[in-house]
C-alpha cells in the first residue's frame, strides 16, 4: 500500500507519526521542510513527490533515489498544463541531477519500481503499469 502524506504546517507531527507507525509506502507530497527534516524523513523510508513549483533548493535536499513526480500538479501552472504532464519536471530534474531528461525519467521510474516493490503495492497495480515497471 502507498500512503500519500501531506505535512503543510505540521512537518514535525507527520514525522513523529511516521516514526511511531512505520510503513514501507510513505510518500511525502510537496514536502517543504528543512534539510534535517528531509534527512529524517528519508531515514524513515519516505519517498518525496515533487513538482515544478518547488524550489531547486527544496528538491536538491531530497535523495535522488527517493524522488517521484507529482502527477496531480498543476491545476493552473504555466509550466505544465495538465495533470500527469511531467516533461517540464523531468527537464528540471535533469538540470539539477546533471543528466538529460531521459535519464531523469528513467530514475523516476526506477524509484517508483523500488517503492512499489518494497511496499507490496506492485501486487495491486494495473497489469499495464506493472509491465512498465518490470521493464525498468
Amino acid at each position: 500500500m502507498l500512503l500519500s502524506l501531506h505535512s503543510t504546517g505540521r512537518v514535525r507531527e507527520v514525522l513523529d507519526v511516521m516514526a511511531t507507525y512505520p510503513h514501507p509506502g510513505f510518500i511525502l507530497h510537496w514536502f517543504l521542510a528543512s534539510a534535517e527534516e528531509v534527512a529524517h524523513a528519508a531515514a524513515l523510508g519516505a519517498y518525496f513527490s515533487v513538482n515544478t513549483a518547488m524550489s531547486d533548493e527544496a528538491i536538491s535536499q531530497m535523495p535522488r533515489d527517493r524522488v517521484l513526480p507529482e502527477t496531480d500538479f498543476p491545476a493552473k501552472s504555466v509550466r505544465a498544463r495538465v495533470p500527469g504532464a511531467t516533461a517540464a519536471l523531468e527537464d528540471r530534474l535533469a538540470t539539477l541531477w546533471g543528466t538529460d531528461a531521459a535519464g531523469a525519467r528513467a530514475e523516476l521510474w526506477r524509484n517508483m519500481k523500488a517503492l512499489a516493490t518494497r511496499s507490496g503495492a506492485v501486487e495491486r497495480l494495473s497489469s499495464s503499469l506493472t509491465g512498465v515497471l518490470m521493464q525498468v
